[in-house]
């Protein structure tokens, strides 16, 4: 398989949690035991090209295969926080045994994926207790081998922030998001990968970050690779909110929510923000600034011989 492959139709690039609320299935010919030809996901794909369903094409994200993001993980969580679990996205180390991801990543419950909460608020009383985070380590394949990759799975306990609240209407669409952030403090430190340290300076309109995450390698792939692209910053973050970014491959997929807004500067990499979602229909980054000193007294924590730390 060309893992670079992501598949695109009619010059638009599928908006896919759009599409499975309008009922359109991906995964049907998957499930049959046949792979849609693109002429054919073209078919079916003509009755949804609307500006509802579909976006303007969008720039690739390139296969992470120098491991230049190692910190860059992978979170699922359910009720048992196996790697398998209902919820999938993308986080950060932030400390040998710190992972940051975004908190509705972790607070949502499996059923919510299909059927998001009408006319309440979620909050951290209904994140799971545990979650799994998983280190994926590629090795650049040579003539025509396949793509090789090590995962190292870890797990640990769930610690959302303790003012998230993710607001919903009577459509079930977000209409306020406070505090999108949770760690996962694992049992384990994560070794030798280096963590990311965290930013001193908010984000600024025409600066250049890198996002990264976990996506899927086409439509209609169960697999899903670490990717990276640049982006620039659109709009800066309101007071406690999120700053938004272009539109790109990685930003337009449910798996990089919780990913990295990553800076990069002489001294490394460092998180500026953490992948939330959508603020009024363009991609955006939960900025870490004003939880800064959370996230410091959490990584202190972490770091204290008196923490608990199962075998």
């Amino acid at each position: 398989m060309d893992v670079d492959a992501y598949p695109r139709v009619g010059g638009y690039t599928l908006k896919l949690p759009a599409l499975l609320d309008a009922g359109f299935d991906p995964f049907a010919a998957i499930e049959s035991g046949v792979s849609p030809r693109p002429s054919e996901l073209e078919a079916e794909l003509a009755p949804w090209k609307s500006a509802a369903f579909v976006v303007p094409e969008a720039p690739p994200a390139e296969l992470d295969l120098a491991n230049r993001y190692l910190a860059t993980v992978w979170v699922a969580t359910n009720a048992a926080g196996r790697l398998d679990g209902d919820l999938w996205c993308s986080g950060v180390l932030i400390g040998p045994r710190l992972v940051l991801t975004a908190a509705h990543c972790v607070c949502m419950r499996p059923a919510a994926i299909s059927a998001p909460p009408k006319d309440r608020t979620v909050t951290g009383s209904e994140c799971a207790e545990s979650s799994a985070a998983a280190v994926v380590s590629y090795e650049k394949p040579t003539g025509g081998e396949d793509l090789a990759l090590t995962h190292l799975r870890y797990y640990g306990e769930v610690r959302p922030h303790p003012a998230f609240q993710l607001r919903f209407d009577s459509e079930g669409r977000v209409t306020a998001r406070r505090a999108d952030l949770a760690v996962l403090l694992l049992h384990k430190p994560v070794r030798p990968v280096e963590p990311v340290g965290l930013a001193e300076n908010e984000s600024k309109v025409g600066e250049t970050l890198v996002l990264a995450g976990f996506i899927p390698d086409h439509p209609w792939s169960r697999e899903e690779n670490r990717r990276f692209i640049k982006t620039r910053v659109l709009a800066e973050a309101p007071p406690g909110a999120e700053f938004q970014v272009e539109p790109s491959m990685l930003s337009l997929d449910e798996g990089n929510r919780g990913g990295p807004c990553l800076r990069e500067t002489a001294r490394g990499l460092e998180v500026v923000g953490i992948s939330s979602g959508y603020r009024d229909g363009t991609p955006s980054c939960t900025s870490i600034l004003p939880y800064r000193a959370w996230l410091v007294g959490e990584i202190q924590k972490a770091a204290s011989p008196g923490e608990p730390s199962p075998p």
